[in-house]
């Protein structure tokens, strides 16, 4: 962790806003519940956003200066940028029914912030371009908005799929958390660098997410074995094959992480299946 400076200052400054928001949010929202729900889900759409255009294509670059590690400190900022300020802007502009005009007035303000990052060299374009910032913007205000209305009317598709991405957002912090305090890294062959393991270590956990989200779905104990054996199985061929370096074959934390993730998975399958039951 570093020091206050004027990068870091920035993004405690917006953080500080968009924490706010969501506040205001949560306090005016008539079901907190299902606001939470959407609120995981626009969160796993935009993780899924920066896995592409970040960890795959090297669109852009932060500089928060928060870690010491320039790569980790660069995957921090995206997330706070994207996955935490931005799908906090869309709980607000929902439930306070502020529409065209909220979405319109953000979209300008985003857009302001990032020319104030360039400035600063807080942030720093590769071949991205701000006006994809401000169409992307509307694309994903309208999908959230679309994601809140299907989960108020049950459609099956829509909650599994954000069972699904509220897993998922969950094991990938638990992944961005266990990759900073250094407990292991992806990679291939010898040097196991930081691009390769944001490469590799979403794809594990997106495949570990989708089959969390079915066995929870399905219920009972031995989907929940089945499962705990296939990401033992899975944990010992990647350390077999030393596509992890560090220890990660099956191990007390491996295994105590996977009944973690099982438990949470299980909250979060009733949390949104038993706010549809009660709906119907």
């Amino acid at each position: 962790m570093k020091r206050l400076n004027r990068n870091n200052k920035s993004f405690l400054i917006l953080a500080v806003i968009h924490t706010s928001l969501l506040i205001a949010a949560f306090i005016r929202s008539n079901d907190r519940k299902r606001s939470f729900i959407s609120l995981m889900s626009d969160i796993g759409f935009a993780y899924l956003f920066e896995y592409i255009v970040l960890n795959l294509f090297n669109a852009y670059k932060y500089k928060p200066k928060i870690l010491r590690n320039n790569y980790l400190d660069n995957i921090l900022g995206a997330i706070l940028s994207q996955a935490i300020f931005v799908p906090f802007t869309s709980q607000f502009i929902r439930t306070f029914k502020l529409g065209w005009v909220g979405k319109l007035f953000f979209i300008v303000y985003f857009y302001l912030v990032e020319q104030y990052f360039i400035q600063t060299k807080v942030y720093s374009t590769l071949w991205w371009k701000s006006y994809f910032t401000s169409f992307f913007l509307p694309v994903f205000y309208n999908l959230s908005d679309y994601w809140k209305n299907h989960l108020e009317k049950g459609t099956r598709f829509i909650l599994f799929i954000s069972l699904f991405l509220s897993i998922l957002v969950t094991g990938v912090n638990i992944l961005y958390v266990m990759a900073v305090v250094r407990k292991f890294r992806f990679g291939l062959g010898k040097i196991h660098s930081w691009k390769e393991h944001f490469i590799l270590a979403p794809l594990y956990s997106i495949l570990l997410s989708l089959l969390s989200a079915i066995t929870v779905k399905k219920g009972g104990l031995i989907p929940k074995g089945v499962f705990l054996v296939f990401a033992s199985f899975l944990d010992w061929v990647i350390h077999e094959t030393k596509v992890v370096k560090k220890r990660f074959h099956v191990s007390t934390l491996n295994i105590f992480i996977h009944c973690l993730m099982l438990y949470i998975s299980t909250l979060f399958k009733n949390l949104i299946y038993s706010e549809n039951n009660q709906q119907s």
